[in-house]
């Protein structure tokens, strides 16, 4: 809805997005607890911090948030609630046992982390010194090695899913650290990635496999020409040209999620 009156500026589109922000987010009786103590499949006593993960879309649904906010249905009130709710869950997020993740899980809890902060009014400063600390550390070659191996990733049975899952994640971290003109961490995150790209297309190419290569594409689409030192070697753009093509019989929107660029952060930030 968000988008529809983004592209169109027709205010019903707005209407309905804003109805059900206030659903989700906002009205007494329907509105989700600024937890996640519960949210997930497995819930024992105390539950189950893992959940946060399964939250990782939510930096999605602020930006769309962030569009409504600029519309004549959002009012003062529902910015006052709204960025109450989220200061609310970004209190019990940064008590959350995730924070201390090192894996996958600590780069999606750092990016919602970001997006919480910013739903909530935290200054841009404030918000780039906390991604800048995780990118820092986490850009490391314990958490990424010269060859491009996540090595805490490369331990699991699906190694392959978990370095795709975490390149995503790590393009998201430099979507936002652009939006915030931290230039430094973006060619930090670049040259990390670079290598993870190049390894990653040797995989893909030896097992034949083709989904995961959205994001990645993306990326050499849009960061690679401004890095030259981490740009794609043939086989990847030809393997993305491979992409292009599939995907022209079958397209997606521009602003899909799983393009890999979040679509409204160098508006909102």
């Amino acid at each position: 809805m968000a988008l529809a009156h983004f592209y169109t500026g027709d205010e019903l589109f707005a209407a309905k997005g804003v109805e059900l922000a206030r659903a989700w987010w906002l009205d007494e009786d329907t509105a989700m607890l600024p937890t996640l103590e519960f949210a997930h499949y497995s819930r024992p006593r105390g539950g189950r911090y893992f959940g946060v993960i399964e939250m990782k879309d939510l930096v999605w649904t602020l930006d769309a948030v962030a569009l409504l906010r600029r519309t004549s249905s959002w009012t003062a009130n529902d910015s006052r609630r709204m960025d109450s709710w989220c200061r609310a869950y970004g209190v019990w997020l940064n008590g959350s046992k995730e924070r201390a993740s090192r894996n996958n899980h600590g780069w999606y809890f750092a990016i919602q982390r970001a997006s919480v902060a910013h739903c909530a009014g935290d200054t841009r400063s404030s918000i780039g010194v906390a991604l800048g600390a995780h990118v820092d550390t986490y850009t490391t070659a314990k958490y990424i090695t010269a060859a491009g191996l996540f090595p805490l990733e490369r331990m699991r049975p699906r190694a392959l899913h978990y370095h795709f899952f975490t390149s995503y994640a790590l393009i998201l971290a430099a979507r936002a650290l652009t939006s915030l003109g931290d230039e430094p961490r973006v060619r930090l995150i670049s040259t990390a990635l670079g290598r993870t790209l190049k390894l990653l297309n040797s995989w893909t190419l030896f097992m034949g496999r083709t989904e995961r290569w959205a994001p990645l594409c993306q990326w050499a689409r849009d960061y690679a020409p401004l890095y030259p030192h981490v740009i794609p070697d043939p086989q990847t753009l030809q393997k993305c040209s491979t992409l292009r093509q599939i995907n022209a019989a079958n397209p997606l929107l521009p602003t899909d999620p799983h393009s890999g660029v979040l679509p409204f952060s160098d508006m909102m930030w």
